[in-house]
């Protein structure tokens, strides 16, 4: 049995820099491989039990929380990343404390303020809402907070390189935790809707939570619970507004599909059509996985003026990227159908929307992770013009094209523009940062 050590060093090259990018990234990639399998499953079980309408409710709700929740980090998910690294290099331990109390406070303060915004607004609507979904908002606004809070948490530990940790709540514990709970309700015979699919959700996020407090208290080295904090609040505000802007652009490409198709058709669809755009989400799993240590090491060797071994790893993690997502394209081609039906016979009807989230995500992996580059590299309001224009794109074309085309019109909007973004991010990637993100 080949050993991993061997194939770290088949793949690097015997590349210290590289053998450092895998050695983290497989870890992160098993983890996320078995996470995205996990909510795969509980995809599959919560359709399954819960029928296409209350299973729409969860999904449109949902992905309303993800939205709202990155709303309410600000960007300082993101700035975490970036920052953490330096500040731990430098030994800057006053601005490590404070730069935490600032972050998770400000979250968790702005996340209730949403949370109470929505719970206003549902009320003051609520005879246009079907009850059901009524019902599933409601227990959303409360898990907003808490899934913003854990969030918030997850990045600091992935900066600090704790990837099986950071991702292991949300990963694993959610989507196992969630179907477990589901499958015993349906053993007794209990009906599952929307709501109660977000109660379970708020049950495993907050003892995820627990568990992800308490590793990041273990991740801070000793030297940052003898300091007073410093706080350098304008400055955070400065890196993390743009910041926002990228990350709140990219999750609005994933999730204004999802949310649009319940505004224009109805929840039913919008259920449907998130199953296909999950899978898709899926097939990137590899890109997600080296990014999620390829962030920090970027902005590591950035901050260092090392330009060269910069390019080295972006043009590695571009290309097992693309090499792991061209399989999973052929797969989705040739037994898409057949997947989508595990959740139900009314799924299939995703089958083509989903070749087309595929061709995008094919598409814009030729041209690596320029996004994240970009944000790693003190060049973020570039991203940040090129996503925000891309938002509104996607927007005015969903807007367009799903009254008239449904599922697919979502798909064709979500497709060109997460392609065309990324193709031209690349080129300031290659003016700005003076490297070549493309897999070529």
């Amino acid at each position: 049995m080949l050993k991993i050590s061997t194939l770290l060093s088949r793949l690097a090259g015997d590349d210290r820099l590289k053998t450092r990018l895998f050695s983290k990234g497989l870890t992160d990639l098993m983890v996320k491989g078995a996470g995205l399998f996990a909510l795969f499953g509980m995809n599959a079980v919560l359709a399954r039990i819960m029928g296409v309408e209350a299973f729409g409710h969860f999904a449109f709700v949902t992905a309303g929380v993800l939205v709202l929740s990155l709303l309410a980090r600000q960007g300082m998910d993101s700035s975490a990343l970036r920052l953490i690294p330096g500040y731990v290099a430098h030994e800057e331990w006053g601005l490590l404390r404070g730069f935490l109390t600032w972050t998770l406070s400000w979250v968790f303060a702005v996340s209730v303020g949403i949370g109470l915004l929505v719970l206003a607004v549902l009320v003051a609507f609520r005879d246009s809402v079907s009850n059901g979904l009524f019902e599933t908002a409601i227990w959303g606004a409360i898990l907003l907070p808490i899934m913003a809070v854990m969030y918030q948490v997850q990045y600091v530990l992935r900066s600090r390189g704790w990837m099986v940790r950071a991702q292991v709540q949300d990963m694993l514990l959610r989507p196992i935790g969630i179907s477990i709970l589901a499958a015993i309700f349906w053993i007794f015979g209990r009906p599952v809707f929307g709501h109660h699919a977000i109660i379970f959700s708020i049950s495993i996020v907050l003892v995820g939570l627990l568990f992800g407090w308490r590793w990041l208290q273990k991740s801070m080295p000793g030297e940052v619970r003898d300091t007073a904090s410093v706080f350098v609040r304008p400055e955070w505000r400065r890196i993390s507004t743009p910041l926002l802007l990228v990350a709140g652009a990219n999750m609005l490409l994933t999730q204004t599909d999802v949310l649009m198709l319940g505004v224009f058709q109805n929840t039913d669809m919008s259920g449907i059509y998130s199953v296909a755009s999950r899978l898709a989400a899926m097939a990137i799993f590899a890109t997600i996985a080296l990014g999620s240590f390829g962030a920090p090491l970027i902005a590591e060797l950035y901050s260092q003026g090392k330009i060269d071994d910069l390019a080295r790893i972006a043009k590695t993690m571009a290309r097992v990227a693309f090499a792991c997502l061209v399989p999973a394209t052929i797969f989705f081609l040739l037994a898409g159908e057949w997947v989508l039906a595990l959740f139900g016979l009314e799924f299939a009807a995703a089958y083509h929307p989903l070749l087309v989230l595929m061709s995008g995500q094919a598409l814009a992996s030729c041209f690596g992770a320029s996004a994240m580059i970009l944000t790693m590299t003190e060049h973020e309001d570039a991203a940040a013009r090129v996503l925000v224009g891309s938002v509104v794109a996607n927007i005015i074309l969903n807007a367009v094209l799903i009254p008239s085309y449904g599922m697919m019109g979502a798909a064709i909007a979500t497709a060109l523009t997460t392609a065309v973004p990324v193709a031209t991010m690349s080129w300031f990637v290659k003016s700005r940062v003076g490297i070549n993100s493309t897999v070529v």
